[in-house]
């Protein structure tokens, strides 16, 4: 039974001087708390169950679907057990505060109620006005020590976000700010909050990713699945429909490669993941937050999240070309944070490399504050150098140097264009390194030059411009530091690649340099 309230003369004369009563019933939090704590352990006993027995019985595609669905929703099982378990925690506390709040006013009042009712004679009334605002005083300091110790457990429910438009280093300060408590919170219970976010440290990124990813692969499952009974059932279906189907399996694979073989105990970090349309991703090959010197890879046309696999492959390359990451002195991230150009026409449309410029550098602006003090380098292949140099070029990138490999062109005409944070526009030319294997077939959309004006009898000579993606960087007129890829390169098997894709193989001798660029020492 809840503990009544007083109806003495003291008690009466308290309130009206602003003493309070708790009006919550702690029968009742001590009810709910039950209530919660017993639903809690059903959500357990759910969580527990195992699906052995269904992907040995249920084997084909249907159950895969079925039991990466039943996955999602056990985990969330256990999540939701553990969070009912803490209600329960917070409930049972309250209730306590409230009886011991109540039990301190009774008490409180017949320690006193001798020394009240001895007050008499001559201004006995404001007397006891007096004694009674002391008691209320009393009173309302017992139930402020009663909220102070029911709001200071560990949070509960969604911890706060970062207000909107944060910089990453508004991010990061409020992630700084939060409590171990709080931050747990959100990974295990909002990781939507904080997995693509720039500022936040890589580890943190890599574990709310990861805490998705059977929930992400579940949907594209469940979507692919659908697909396949439209397309089966004779419903009249589009060229789309059937791309769009070939694509999701193709994520698939992608997400369960980085689920089950890009772990971060083998060196990779998932810092950002999108599954909507191409997909995007970003994964590290090494903790970008504690390596002297970084990388953030950036692909060109027609990369996605179904091609992850390629872009990783060509950041460990890097990596290696650096001197590796076993020391945590390296890390390379490949970079498919944005929406690529799906050919050669599309990558005309400057809006590709406005939109990713944009990314870019709030991604570096992540950068340079969770991995402080590190070397960043920004290397882009193809239209991912356009990608980055016009990022320089129209917010000022957070990077020390600036890498661009077989570039149809560096969007702008001279390197004294580009902006990089800390580096002086006099030393640019030092900065921004560019290499093309002279049999490149993207030299022939680099080098479309054109006079800047007409000439005349003054002029006869006038200055040129390219004016579809901007000047070839390897161009002399650009001013970039240009490093040799030797043309009909062949590796240690002898075959001759693709003069496009070259310089990023394994054994070319431009992954050396890159790798000395990435490491500061060019």
């Amino acid at each position: 039974m809840a503990i009544p309230e007083p109806t003495s003369e003291l008690w009466t004369r308290a309130k009206a001087m602003g003493a309070t009563w708790p009006v919550s019933n702690e029968e009742t939090a001590h009810a709910l708390a039950d209530s919660w704590r017993r639903t809690g352990a059903e959500y357990g006993k759910a969580a527990e169950h195992s699906l052995n027995s269904v992907n040995t019985d249920w084997p084909d595609a249907a159950g895969t679907v079925f039991t990466g669905l039943v996955r999602h929703h056990l985990h969330r099982a256990a999540t939701t057990s553990a969070d009912m378990g803490e209600l329960a925690r917070r409930a049972e506390i309250f209730g306590n505060e409230v009886a011991t709040a109540k039990d301190g006013i009774v008490k409180l009042l017949d320690a006193n109620a001798e020394r009240y009712a001895g007050i008499t004679g001559i201004g006995a009334d404001l007397r006891r006005n007096a004694f009674a605002q002391q008691l209320a005083g009393e009173v309302n300091r017992l139930i402020s020590d009663a909220a102070g110790r029911i709001t200071g457990g560990p949070p509960v429910g969604r911890t706060p976000a970062p207000p909107p438009g944060a910089t990453p280093q508004d991010v990061h300060t409020w992630w700084l700010s939060l409590g171990p408590g709080e931050r747990q919170d959100v990974v295990r219970n909002n990781p939507d909050l904080v997995r693509n976010l720039d500022g936040i440290p890589a580890e943190i990124r890599d574990q709310a990713n990861r805490a998705v990813l059977d929930r992400e692969i579940a949907a594209l499952e469940a979507e692919r699945a659908k697909l396949k009974d439209e397309l089966r059932g004779g419903e009249e279906s589009s060229m789309a429909e059937a791309e769009r189907y070939q694509q999701l399996g193709k994520q698939i694979r992608a997400l369960e490669r980085l689920r089950d073989e890009h772990t971060t105990g083998n060196g990779y970090y998932l810092l950002g993941l999108d599954t909507a349309g191409d997909g995007k991703a970003i994964v590290a090959y090494g903790n970008p937050d504690g390596a002297a010197n970084v990388a953030t890879f950036v692909p060109g046309v027609g990369t996605s999240l179904s091609t992850i696999e390629g872009e990783l492959h060509r950041a460990t390359t890097l990596a290696d070309g650096a001197g590796g990451t076993k020391d945590g002195r390296v890390a390379v991230i490949a970079w498919v944070g944005y929406d690529t150009p799906d050919d050669v026409a599309s990558a005309l449309d400057p809006t590709y490399a406005a939109n990713a410029g944009v990314a870019l550098d709030r991604f570096h602006d992540g950068l340079r504050v969770t991995a402080p003090g590190a070397h960043l380098t920004a290397v882009g292949h193809s239209y991912g150098s356009t990608t980055i140099a016009h990022a320089a070029q129209a917010h000022s990138l957070a990077a020390d140097d600036l890498v661009l490999v077989s570039s149809p062109g560096a969007w702008n005409q001279h390197v004294s264009e580009l902006r990089l944070d800390g580096v002086n526009p006099e030393d640019m030319g030092s900065r921004v390194h560019a290499t093309t294997a002279p049999n490149d077939a993207i030299d022939t959309l680099s080098n479309f030059e054109l006079p800047k004006y007409e000439a005349s009898a003054q002029d006869p000579n006038p200055p040129t411009v390219d004016p579809i993606l901007g000047r070839d960087p390897t161009n002399p007129l650009y001013g970039a530091r240009v490093f040799e890829s030797p043309p009909n390169w062949k590796n240690s098997q002898g075959v001759v690649p693709d003069p496009h894709m070259a310089p990023l193989e394994r054994e070319h001798p431009a992954v050396g340099e890159i790798g000395e660029i990435i490491n500061g020492n060019r």
